[in-house]
């Protein structure tokens, strides 16, 4: 019985596989697509595995114009994150800048989905006042099978207070996220912060989603 559902598994992610390529076709021939924003915000919890994460290496700046010099030319993404669940699967390549995603529900516990991009370099305010900034991610989207959801979440190892929210699309494209949407965010002086943008497939009941994109930038912008 196990192998059965096993092989069913197999087949359902192979055909998976197979549309997103026919779609990836359909996507090349809509390059000329204009940036899309202005989507649906959607206020989320951090995840969990970004809340347990702790940078290896941070970045600490003692006044706001050396941050900023920094940020005209920062490091590449320094680690890619991957969240796997249920009956899902996903990869993300550090070089290439590209992730994909899929899954399929078969509407059993636990729920089916999978996670997939790149963090943003880890800083540290360790000036005594807050700094300003907005964070922008850019996503390109060469394969869509369903919705997927295009995640930026700020989060602080330190505590010193996260948010994250996500926008649902159903095509292939060029979209932006931006925090600007949510109201001005703060880097709060003695404090560490990364950013995380990736993309999320949650399928529905007996239903198989999935997606391919390249994050093509995680961007802070620290305001005078």
């Amino acid at each position: 019985m196990k192998k059965n559902t096993v092989g069913s598994l197999i087949i359902w992610l192979g055909v998976a596989i197979v549309l997103g390529f026919i779609l990836a076709v359909f996507a090349d021939m809509m390059e000329g697509q204009t940036l899309r924003t202005g989507q649906a915000t959607v206020r989320a919890n951090i995840p969990e595995k970004l809340k347990l994460r702790v940078p290896q290496k941070i970045f600490s700046f003692n006044n706001k114009n050396d941050l900023v010099r920094f940020l005209q030319n920062p490091p590449a993404y320094p680690d890619k994150y991957l969240d796997p669940y249920g009956l899902g699967i996903c990869e993300a390549d550090l070089s290439t800048k590209e992730v994909w995603v899929a899954a399929i529900n078969d509407a059993r516990n636990p729920i089916d989905g999978a996670r997939a991009g790149f963090h943003s370099v880890a800083i540290e305010n360790t000036s005594g006042v807050p700094w300003k900034a907005v964070v922008k991610a850019s996503y390109e989207l060469s394969t869509v099978q369903g919705a997927l959801n295009l995640w930026l979440a700020i989060n602080s190892p330190s505590g010193g207070g996260a948010t994250a929210f996500y926008y649902r699309i159903t095509s292939p494209g060029k979209y932006e996220a931006s925090t600007d949407s949510l109201g001005s965010f703060e880097i709060k002086p003695g404090h560490k912060y990364y950013a995380t943008a990736f993309i999320e497939c949650i399928p529905r009941a007996g239903e198989v989603t999935g997606g391919q994109a390249k994050i093509l930038e995680i961007k802070w912008t620290v305001e005078f």
